[in-house]
């Protein structure tokens, strides 16, 4: 069975703290005029800036970067009001810990989509931003998940209201590879990568 962390609404699982920061790669612009991602329940005709775009992305840099930093504290200052009270800095160094402990130090993550929602219904009103993104640990090849951030109405700032990780653990892989073959682990990890981490 896959070790998932996930999240569910704007609840909070935490994901690993390390020790040195490691770059969060971007891709390339493609060529030609510039793409925006927008749901279908964003507000009509919103489009985000170049510089909000480069706000937010600079939001999750950092937010990243703290916690490879093992700047816990930090990083849970980031968080939203709701996500802190769902978990408390002492529960959320815990949950660092044992990620720390399982995946070892981060060695990469490359963000694969942005995408972005104006003033969504049922939730609070805001720019919201959501970046999916793969992930390679010392100890885990095959990590991907997402973040989302929020810049509220009149605010000159963003905050993480939600994030979701999927890994597979080497040492699980290998073990799932004795038994079953590496065809079949592969394509049930694309089932789960697929489910929980779709763009």
């Amino acid at each position: 069975m896959l070790r998932l962390n996930c999240l569910i609404a704007l609840t909070f699982i935490g994901l690993s703290s390390q020790v040195a920061a490691t770059p969060y790669q971007v891709p390339p612009p493609p060529a030609g005029p510039r793409q925006v991602n927008i749901t279908s329940v964003s507000e009509p005709g919103w489009l985000p800036s170049e510089a909000l775009e480069a706000e937010a992305r600079a939001f999750v840099t950092r937010y990243f970067d703290l916690v490879d930093g093992g700047q816990i504290a930090a990083a849970h200052a980031l968080q939203s009001a709701g996500l802190r009270a769902e978990q408390p800095i002492d529960a959320f160094k815990a949950a660092q810990q044992r990620a720390a402990a399982e995946l070892g130090p981060a060695v990469s993550r490359s963000e694969r989509k942005l995408t972005w929602t104006k003033n969504p219904p049922g939730v609070p009103t805001g720019s919201y931003a959501a970046f999916d993104w793969d992930a390679r640990f010392v100890n885990s090849q095959r990590a991907c998940g997402y973040i989302v951030v929020r810049q509220a109405e009149g605010s000159a700032g963003f905050e993480m209201v939600r994030i979701e990780q999927l890994q597979l653990l080497d040492a699980q892989y290998a073990e799932m590879v004795s038994k079953r073959g590496a065809a079949a682990v592969d394509a049930e990890w694309q089932g789960y990568r697929a489910q929980y981490c779709p763009n």
